[in-house]
């Protein structure tokens, strides 16, 4: 009877409104307040992620096409004529048209003038990271080399050279270029111009001075390299004989960079009288066109771009001169 009566109360108290609600309608109630939270948590996500896309969208706006645009053609153009041997004039002329050409090909062209050794460095890594987001990179350099541990070496204007046989503090190995804009391994067409006088320093050869060492192109690379800047006939500003020649080649519609630099070399040679013979190596298919034919899409032409190896000539194993 107990039992009855106890069950009896709790019944009837489960019944009783609290507050005028009963219990079912707190049940109903709840449901609608969790209802409401979960749509509210849904309302601020959304507008969390709205405006996360719009300010992404903001800041890629305002990066600038150089890092946007797909396709980007980036040049990095030095010309170093001021070294504490002497002058190259010519230097700064080639340099100085060569960014003028680049410009007018579709390139985002930086050019230096007299780079010292922590400047060039810093440019030649802009360039490289240029690598990830364009497909062609493009590096002219006008002034002199050195050979070092049996390495050809770019002279920032502020390298200091001694003898044959001694380090060049500042000096930048040909290794650390090509490493330098093959950041990341990417697929980029990578190009490197080396209009280039050897730096004149003591040899422990009488009467001979090593000029020039061979440097094979690793994949997606061109090297070009001339070893002597032998000013052109002329007029105008004056020229080296190789880069008036490229000048000339480089906007030849439809011409791949392997066929380009092959009538560079034969034209150097023949204004010469062979006494200066430029010399490529090559790792690009002939699908690499930096002066595409009219009327044709300037990023299509590299989309069938393959790797190959194919060089153009045997490069010298070591070139000599007389001092």
């Amino acid at each position: 009877q107990n039992e009855w009566w106890r069950l009896r109360m709790t019944a009837s108290y489960r019944s009783i409104p609290i507050g005028g609600i009963s219990a079912s309608q707190r049940r109903s109630l709840a449901l609608q307040c969790r209802g409401g939270l979960l749509a509210g948590a849904a309302l601020l996500v959304f507008l969390f992620s709205a405006v996360t896309l719009l300010t992404s969208s903001v800041a890629q706006a305002s990066s600038g096409p150089a890092e946007t645009v797909a396709g980007a053609r980036q040049a990095l153009v030095v010309g170093n004529g001021r070294y504490a041997a002497g002058r190259l004039p010519d230097a700064l002329n080639d340099a100085r048209a060569m960014a003028k050409k680049l410009e007018s090909l579709g390139f985002h062209v930086h050019l230096m003038e007299d780079a010292a050794s922590g400047d060039l460095r810093q440019a030649l890594d802009t360039l490289g990271r240029s690598g990830n987001s364009s497909q062609v990179v493009f590096f002219y350099f006008a002034g002199h080399t050195v050979n070092s541990s049996d390495q050809m070496m770019l002279l920032p204007v502020d390298a200091k050279v001694a003898g044959q046989d001694e380090p060049v503090p500042g000096a930048i190995a040909m290794d650390d270029v090509v490493k330098t804009l093959n950041r990341g391994q990417n697929q980029a067409a990578k190009l490197v111009v080396l209009d280039a006088s050897p730096y004149p320093r003591k040899s422990r050869f009488r009467g001979l001075q090593v000029t020039s060492v061979p440097f094979a192109a690793p994949p997606n690379f061109l090297i070009a390299h001339s070893n002597g800047m032998v000013p052109a006939k002329a007029a105008g500003p004056q020229l080296t004989v190789f880069t008036k020649e490229l000048l000339n080649e480089i906007g030849a519609p439809n011409t791949s960079v392997n066929q380009m630099f092959e009538a560079v070399r034969v034209a150097v040679r023949d204004a010469t009288h062979h006494s200066l013979v430029p010399w490529h190596s090559s790792s690009l298919a002939d699908g690499v066109i930096l002066a595409p034919r009219a009327g044709s899409d300037q990023d299509a032409q590299m989309v069938s771009r393959g790797i190959h190896v194919n060089t153009q000539q045997e490069p010298p194993h070591a070139l000599l001169e007389n001092r």
